[in-house]
This record gives C-alpha cells, structure tokens and sequence, in this order.
C-alpha cells in the first residue's frame, strides 16, 4: 500500500513539476520577465500575452518557447502547448523536459499511445536520473506496466467467445431473418501502433488484423488486415488499406481516408468535425456487388473528465454504388458513456440509423450495448460485452431482433 501511495504522489507531482517549472531567460526583455513573473503567481492568461509580445518583439528561444507551453497547457490550450513544447525540445538544453511535458499535454488529450511513447522516450534518453524516474512513474500510470520493465506497450491482442443470434453470411446476405437463433463464435483480434521515427513529429502507423469463425447455424468464417498511417498535429488525418474475405467466397480490397479537425478543445469539452472516403474493390465475381465508394461527414462532442465522460456524435454515410441492396444514404446517431472506477472501465452506448433504400424501403435501427473492461493484471483485460438491435422496416419480412454477447481476454503487448 505505501509503494502504491508514494507512486501516486510522484505522478502528481511530476504534472505539477513539469508543468511550473519556469525558465529566467539571462537577458530576458521585459515582456519575457513579466511572463515569467506573471506565470509564477498563476496568472496565465496575463503571462500568455506577455510571452506572446515577447516573440513579437523577436526573441524565439527555447526557453520562451517551453514557457508559452506551459502556460498554454494551464489555460487548457493543448494543441497550442503541444506545439510550443515541439519548438522548445529542439535545444538540447529544454529537451528533456520539453519531451516530458509532450507526454502530459497528450495524457491531457486522452491520446495514450503519444503520452506513452514521450514518457518511454523520456525514459531512455533523458539526462537527468530524477527525470528519468518521473518518466517510469509516468509511464506506468499510462500504460499499466511496472516501473522500469522493458518497452512500452503498443498494441494488443484479444481472443473472445460468444453467441450472435443475427450472422451476415456469406457477403451481402442477410441469413435467418427474423430468425433468433443463436450461433456461436470465436473472434481473435490484434491491434499494433507505433510512432514512426522523429523525422515528422506526430507522424505514426497502424495495423490490424481479426478473424472470425462462425460455427452451429452457419459454419463460416470472416478474415479481415488493415494497414494504416496517420498524422497527428493540428488535425488529425490517417489512410488506410486493407483486405477483407468472407468465407471463402467472396474477397474485398478497402481504402479509407479520414480527416478529423477539432473545433474546440478544453479541460471538460471537445468538439471534432471530421470526414472520411472509402473505396471497395471485389478481387472476385462473388463481391461484385460492392464494387463502389463510400463518403461520410459529421461531428462529435464529448464532455466530462477523463474518468467519466459522456459523448455525442452523428454521421451522414453516403454511397455510390455501394451494393445495390445496401443503403445510398444513412444517417448516424450515437451516444457513449465511459466510466473508469477502479480496475472497472464500463462503457454504455446507443446508435441509431435511418436508411433510405432504393425505391423499395425504409429501414430504422436502434442499437445499443454495454461492455465491461477489467483489469486483472498490469497486462490482462477480461472483457464481456452484450448488444441488442432493433430493425423495422416498411417490408414487414425484414423486421427483427437480434443480440449478441461475448466474454474473452485482451492482452497487451
């Protein structure tokens, strides 16, 4: 329990080391003095404009550059801190620090995957021994490891088993409707991100990779890979290729180009508007029928603490001859809740879809779930998940319920 309690108390203070620690410039001009002054008794937006005045009148330091972080960072203006801490972290004299303050302002942004590689990062090459050990402790709360094992987690991977009593099988089907009986599944799932060097600061990848096996009602199977890179600084934008098969039958190549910009980012607000292309081409007779290309466009915002949060997002899909029994227009509503409490992390959520179908129908769905995480070790996640889903239809025929549930194990790696 003390090593617990003394941990927390190092993470604590390492937000407010790093975040307060203010650089006196040797020859500072006196808007540079009066920023740091200012920033010493917690006057951050005064501080703001003092340093802003101070680059105007042309000094671009590392240390004015470290300072506008900081308090960019006090006044809930992340991006902005994330971008003065890149400037300071080109002179070896800030860098260090200025790379352990990138680690708290993407913590700050919920991005775990960037907070762990500046504290891994840290970590490693860091000059300072004491800094090194904020870094360790830092990097545990993110990822959930021990203090001083090696490597920080990038990805995991996750074996589930379940029942579905609603299975799309083989492509562009719907099997058993309104049926309700259940087939069992086994899903394996993996998810890999890294950064990809130093050369352009944000830029990273991503891979993916899930198989799914359908047995009971339907003997089939699901193979899908992604492959992905993305940049984040002001906006985020990620393109991706991949593959998908069905049983066999039917093959699909994907391209999926999304852009996210964030409108408003806060201490307890955040607002993106985001867009996204994707393309699907069939790699034999059986997919032909999804031949054609996908546009969305929308919106979240999400609101509370980075413990309990509540988000709301809509989306607008439209296809281009896109299975000419699918959708060419579908409108997307969804609402999250998240809650951390302990080693519980639970996560309640509804969607809703409006379809226009060609000439023939209308269809409206109400989806909704609720999955659990919980944290049997410092690597391992037991996961249960139970979905139910709604469709109506103008077409009495296609009306029909289904659920869904699951437990397994998620590791990281």
């Amino acid at each position: 329990m003390t090593g617990f309690f003394l941990r927390a108390c190092l993470s604590a203070l390492a937000v407010l080391a790093a975040c307060s620690t203010v650089h006196a410039q040797a020859a500072a001009d006196p808007a540079f003095e009066a920023g740091v002054a200012l920033t010493r008794r917690g006057e951050f937006d005064r501080a703001l404009t003092q340093f802003l005045a101070a680059e105007t009148a042309g000094d671009r330091s590392a240390r004015l550059y470290f300072n506008l972080g900081v308090v960019n960072y006090r006044l809930g203006r992340f991006a902005q801190a994330r971008a003065a801490f890149g400037r300071a972290a080109v002179d070896p004299e800030t860098a260090d620090l200025a790379n352990y303050n990138r680690g708290l302002v993407a913590m700050a942004m919920d991005d775990r995957s960037g907070a762990a590689f500046w504290f891994d990062r840290v970590e490693r090459e860091a000059r300072e021994p004491s800094l090194r050990r904020l870094a360790q402790v830092a990097l545990e709360r993110v990822v959930g490891r021990a203090a001083g094992a090696p490597g920080a987690y990038r990805g995991n991977v996750s074996v589930l088993r379940g029942w579905d009593s609603n299975v799309i099988v083989p492509v562009g089907t719907i099997s058993d409707l309104p049926s309700l009986r259940r087939d069992e599944f086994l899903e394996a799932r993996l998810v890999w991100s890294d950064a990809i060097g130093d050369a352009i600061e944000g830029l990273g990848y991503r891979v993916s990779a899930m198989a799914l096996e359908y047995d009971e009602v339907h003997e089939g199977d699901v193979a899908a890979a992604e492959a992905a890179i993305n940049w984040s600084g002001a906006f985020l934008i990620e393109a991706a290729i991949g593959g998908l098969a069905v049983d066999d039958k039917g093959y699909q190549r994907t391209l999926d180009v999304r852009l996210q910009v964030p409108v408003l980012e806060a201490d307890w607000v955040r607002v993106d508007l985001d867009g996204g292309w994707s393309r699907f081409d069939p790699l034999d007779g059986r997919a032909a029928d999804l031949e054609g290309s996908r546009y969305s466009y929308g919106g979240s915002i999400t609101t509370g603490v980075r413990r309990l949060s509540v988000g709301l997002g809509y989306r607008r899909l439209i296809n281009d001859r896109f299975a000419s029994a699918l959708s060419p227009e579908q409108d997307r509503l969804q609402l999250r809740l998240r809650m951390e409490i302990g080693r519980l992390t639970w996560r309640l959520w509804g969607r809703y879809t409006e379809s226009d179908y060609p000439a023939t129908r209308r269809d409206e769905a109400g989806d909704w779930g609720l999955d659990l995480a919980y944290r049997l070790h410092r690597r391992w996640d037991l996961l249960l998940e139970g979905s139910r889903l709604r469709n109506r239809s103008t077409e009495p025929e296609l009306d029909y319920t289904s659920g869904r549930i699951f437990a397994g194990i998620r590791v990281a790696i």
